[in-house]
């Protein structure tokens, strides 16, 4: 069972060594870091250009979505739940995060074609930057959440709170994973942006965002366990809602998730590439 299990990763470990270009790879993503940060502020600056609100849209719009949630849920699911604004608060956000980094990055190199199609680069970039846009909105959203739990009096675990870029990290790389597979397949499949879309709606309530872990029943709380997703979202709540230190195996868990998803990315996204420019 084991041997069976553990037979495609042995593959893609052997496809990744003997890939030797792949490390040459890695060293001309970072020759190309100064069109990365292009990118990055572009895409940042131009999100809410000619916006009377600017950069509040990256509070406003999370907030808005906290409001309408707290709403209509804390009488249903959150009434068991202290400061339910807060725990749902912490868990959307990261949500809210992956969700967008993902539709955005299944789109971008259909969405860039021109430039896929005029000059060279590392394709990658494109993902990357997409990421790193949304998380520095993630960012700023957070930092804002942080204080208003401080002024709530909810309290919160200072100490547990370093470990929060570890985790956001872990998910940057996870997602980054995802989107590198989700982009290439777009190339080819156009229908993976809509069905993407799709996916990541219903992936949002199979996550314990609304709800805590403890109250689902059986079939939703086994969909719980096989979802990437919860092992970030429970560790979020831990440290910002329960004031305590993630458990050691959610750490373990989220690790291996994000190596596999960048690993399996990587390869994915190499092999699809040379067909880009016929597809485009």
């Amino acid at each position: 069972m084991i041997a069976f299990i553990s037979t495609p990763y042995l593959y893609l470990a052997r496809e990744f060594i003997m890939e030797t270009s792949m490390i040459d790879r890695f060293k001309e993503l970072y020759s190309f870091r100064h069109m990365f940060f292009g990118l990055v502020k572009k895409d940042f600056k131009g999100r809410y250009r000619n916006s009377v609100f600017g950069y509040l849209w990256h509070l406003i719009t999370p907030l808005s979505m906290i409001i309408v949630f707290v709403i209509v849920f804390s009488a249903i699911l959150g009434k068991n739940i202290e400061s339910y604004w807060i725990y749902l608060s912490v868990g959307l956000f990261p949500w809210t995060f992956f969700s967008s980094s993902l539709n955005l990055s299944t789109d971008c190199i259909v969405r860039n074609s021109h430039m896929v199609n005029k000059m060279y680069f590392p394709r990658e970039i494109l993902i990357m930057s997409s990421v790193t846009t949304n998380l520095i909105s993630l960012i700023i959203s957070y930092s804002m959440l942080i204080v208003a739990i401080v002024i709530s009096g909810h309290g919160i675990n200072a100490i547990a709170l370093l470990i929060v870029p570890i985790v956001l990290i872990l998910e940057v790389v996870f997602v980054t994973g995802l989107g590198l597979i989700m982009s290439a397949l777009n190339v080819y499949y156009r229908d993976i942006s809509h069905g993407v879309g799709i996916l990541t709606f219903l992936w949002m309530w199979v996550t314990p965002i609304m709800y805590t872990m403890d109250s689902t029943d059986s079939l939703l709380g086994f969909v719980n366990h096989i979802n990437p997703m919860t092992y970030f979202i429970e560790i979020f709540h831990d440290i910002m809602y329960f004031g305590t230190y993630p458990e050691m195996q959610y750490l373990i868990i989220c690790t291996v998730l994000a190596v596999i998803a960048v690993f399996v990315g990587m390869i994915m996204f190499k092999k699809l590439e040379h067909g880009f420019s016929e597809r485009l």
